[in-house]
C-alpha cells in the first residue's frame, strides 16, 4: 500500500485520523452538507481525497475521472466546490476550469486545482484560467481541509451577500416606487395645468435609490392652486422617511386651506420639530398661486430663493426667501411674501443641488449663473422646453452621478 501511494505521488497522511475538537455550528453544518467534485484520473488519487474530506465531515462527495465527465457532473450536480486535476488526458485541468468560467451558472464556483507541478510559470497559469486555489501534491490532508473548508465558507459568505442585495434591491426599488408615487404624477400634472389654465412641469432625481426632495400640488379652489416644495436633510432611507411624514402630514392638513402660508408653514415646522432627531431639518416653501387676483403669496424656510421671469419683458430676478429651516425651533414664525403673477410670468422652484453641484464652494451653477440662464429658457413657448433648456445645460456640466437629490418646479402663466 505504501509503495503504491508513493507511485502515486500522495502522501498517506496521519491526519486521515483526525477527529472534530469541538461541536459544529450551524453555519459548520452547512460548511459540511456542501456538495463537492472531486476530479481526477487515477482512482487511488479520487479515493484517497474523498476519504479525506469525509473523514473531515463532508458527506456529499462526488468523483469524475477525466474533463468531459467532470464538466457533465458539474452541470448536474453545480457543486459548490471542484477539487481538480491539472494533468488529465483528453481535456487537462486548464480546459475544464475555462469551460467552468464561460458557464454563467457555474463561473462562481471555487476550483480548486490539485497539481505537483510547481513551476511559477504553471502557477500562474492556473490562476490565469480562473483558479481559486493550489493544492500542492503530495496531498498534506490537514491542508487540503483548511482550504477546502476556507473557501466553502467564503463561498456561503458571499452567496448569502449577493442574496441579501437581491432583496435589498427590490425593497428599494419597491420603496422608490412608492416615495415616486408620493409626487402627482404626470396626468395629475396635466389636469391640474388644464383646470388652471397654466403650464406645470417638474423634475425629481434622487441621487441614490431613495431621496429627501419631496414636492406636491394641491387644487384649493378653481383659481387657486396650492404648492410645497422640500428638501429634507441628508440622503438615503432617512431622508425618504421624512418625506413620507411629510406627505401624511399634508394629507392630515387638507381641510385647512392655505389662507395664511406662514401659519401653515408653522404648523409644518410644529409637527417636525418633535418628531425630527438632533440634527435633522428641511428647506421648505409652501405657497398658493391666486389666478384670480394674479398673485403669488408663499412663505420659506430657508428654501432656495425661487426665481420670476416674464417671457414677454425678459425681466428676471430672485424672490425673498428667507426664514429658518423646518425643524430648528419648535416656535418660529414665517414671514408671508405676496408678489404678482400675471400673463407671461414664469416660476422656478428648485432644491439646492442645482447651485451646490458638485460642491457649495465650487457649483456648476452660481447663482448668477442660474439666474442668466432661467432668464434665457424662458424664451422657449412650451414649459417642458424651459425647463429642459434649463436642465440639459446643467447636466452637460455636471454628467456623473448628482452628489444631492434634485427637484425642479415650474409655473408658466400663460
Amino acid at each position: 500500500m505504501t509503495a503504491s501511494l508513493r507511485a502515486e505521488n500522495v502522501s498517506a497522511s496521519p491526519a486521515l485520523e483526525v477527529e472534530a475538537t469541538h461541536e459544529a455550528t450551524v453555519s459548520e453544518q452547512h460548511n459540511l452538507d456542501a456538495s463537492i467534485l472531486v476530479v481526477d484520473d487515477r482512482k487511488l488519487q479520487r479515493t484517497l481525497i474523498s476519504a479525506y474530506l469525509r473523514k473531515a465531515g463532508y458527506t456529499c462527495v462526488e468523483e469524475a475521472a477525466d474533463g468531459n465527465e467532470a464538466l457533465e457532473k458539474t452541470r448536474q450536480i453545480k457543486p459548490d466546490l471542484i477539487l481538480l486535476d491539472i494533468v488529465m488526458p483528453d481535456m487537462d485541468g486548464y480546459e475544464v476550469c475555462r469551460k467552468i468560467r464561460s458557464d454563467p451558472f457555474l463561473r462562481d464556483t471555487p476550483v480548486l486545482f490539485q497539481s505537483g507541478i510547481n513551476s511559477e510559470e504553471e502557477r500562474s497559469k492556473a490562476f490565469d484560467v480562473g483558479a481559486t486555489d493550489l493544492v500542492t501534491k503530495p496531498i498534506y490532508a490537514p491542508e487540503l481541509i483548511a482550504r477546502v473548508k476556507i473557501h466553502l465558507e467564503n463561498r456561503f459568505l458571499i452567496r448569502e451577500l449577493s442574496i441579501y442585495q437581491e432583496r435589498l434591491r427590490y425593497e428599494l426599488d419597491m420603496a422608490h416606487g412608492m416615495q415616486r408615487a408620493l409626487m402627482p404624477s404626470q396626468d395629475v400634472i396635466d389636469k391640474l395645468s388644464a383646470r388652471h389654465n397654466l403650464g406645470i412641469a417638474a423634475h425629481y432625481e434622487a441621487c441614490q435609490e431613495l431621496g429627501g426632495d419631496f414636492w406636491g400640488l394641491r387644487s384649493i379652489t378653481e383659481n387657486r392652486l396650492g404648492f410645497v416644495s422640500a428638501d429634507f436633510s441628508g440622503h438615503g432611507v432617512t431622508a425618504a422617511l421624512n418625506t413620507f411624514r411629510l406627505h401624511t402630514l399634508l394629507d392630515w392638513m387638507a381641510s385647512e386651506s392655505i389662507v395664511d402660508a406662514g401659519n401653515y408653514l408653522g404648523m409644518v415646522n410644529t409637527f417636525f420639530t418633535r418628531v425630527l432627531p438632533t440634527g435633522q431639518f428641511a428647506t421648505m416653501i409652501i405657497g398658493v398661486l391666486d389666478l384670480e387676483n394674479d398673485r403669488l403669496t408663499y412663505s420659506s424656510a430657508a428654501h432656495p430663493p425661487p426665481i420670476l421671469a416674464n417671457d414677454r419683458s425678459g425681466d428676471v430676478r430672485y424672490l425673498e426667501s428667507a426664514g429658518l429651516p423646518v425643524g430648528f425651533r419648535k416656535e418660529n414664525e414665517y414671514t408671508v411674501h405676496s408678489t404678482p403673477f400675471g400673463e407671461g410670468d414664469v416660476l422656478f422652484f428648485y432644491s439646492d443641488a442645482l447651485v451646490e453641484t458638485p460642491t457649495p464652494a465650487d457649483p456648476v451653477f452660481t447663482q448668477d449663473d442660474l439666474l442668466r440662464l432661467a432668464g434665457e429658457s424662458v424664451g422657449h413657448a412650451n414649459v417642458k422646453d424651459m425647463m429642459e433648456s434649463l436642465l440639459n445645460r446643467f447636466f452637460v456640466r455636471a454628467p456623473g452621478p448628482l452628489p444631492d437629490d434634485l427637484s425642479v418646479l415650474c409655473f408658466h402663466r400663460y
